[in-house]
């Protein structure tokens, strides 16, 4: 398993990053009380969402695998977006590319990808083909409009109707690297407007699975 940008710091001298999964389980099982698991990665979710069975040795709340799939694929959650109303990218394909834009797969993690290695920038013409050789065997992918601007987002902890229990905006001082990939510093900040996105988001998403279940 790849060591997280957290065993970096000065404060995780104690961090153990288990190497496998048989490790993972052995740290679970040393543990005096019961653990809980918190994966953050799209990969360390697949993988514990695909191994359910360790729940003898420790707990975590996760969707199943399609869910994460669609929620993971930048694709889907674009276009699903932009038919709710939430501000997205444009999206291009190769003949209606404009510059700068972006190229991605639309999920690098699974594909063993580190941050830095998730996205290419394309700013001419003679570009965008050797950016997308590059991800040739990582799946789909997705070319999308560059946005120049700060890195804000929100967190939001909702119960089962879809109602915000607590939330947290941040935005971005610092990450790694510095063109886009995980923050390595924040600040908590109020915004409504991204608050209200990620509800309506959700809630809006319930709603049409409610449609698609009765539909059926």
């Amino acid at each position: 398993m790849r060591p997280p940008l957290g065993a970096l710091s000065k404060y995780a001298a104690g961090l153990r990053v288990p190497a496998d999964w048989a490790a993972l389980v052995q740290l679970l099982t040393e543990q005096a009380e019961r653990p809980v698991l918190l994966p953050f990665s799209a990969g360390s979710q697949s993988l514990l969402a695909k191994n359910r069975d360790i729940t003898p040795h420790g707990d975590f709340l996760l969707a199943d695998t399609d869910v994460l799939d669609a929620t993971n694929d930048k694709a889907y959650v674009a276009e699903r977006a932009g038919a709710l109303g939430i501000p997205v990218p444009r999206r291009y394909t190769r003949e209606t590319t404009a510059f700068p834009c972006v190229v991605k797969p639309v999920c690098g993690e699974k594909y063993g990808l580190a941050a830095a290695e998730c996205y290419r920038i394309v700013h001419t013409e003679a570009q965008p083909d050797a950016a997308l050789a590059a991800f040739a065997d990582c799946g789909p992918l997705v070319l999308q409009e560059y946005v120049v601007g700060d890195a804000v987002g929100v967190s939001v902890l909702m119960d089962e109707a879809g109602q915000p229990l607590s939330f947290l905006c941040h935005k971005r001082l610092r990450q790694r690297p510095v063109t886009g990939g995980p923050s390595t510093a924040c600040v908590s900040i109020y915004d409504r407007p991204l608050l209200d996105y990620a509800v309506n988001f959700h809630v809006l998403q319930l709603a049409l699975k409610f449609v698609e279940i009765f539909s059926a």
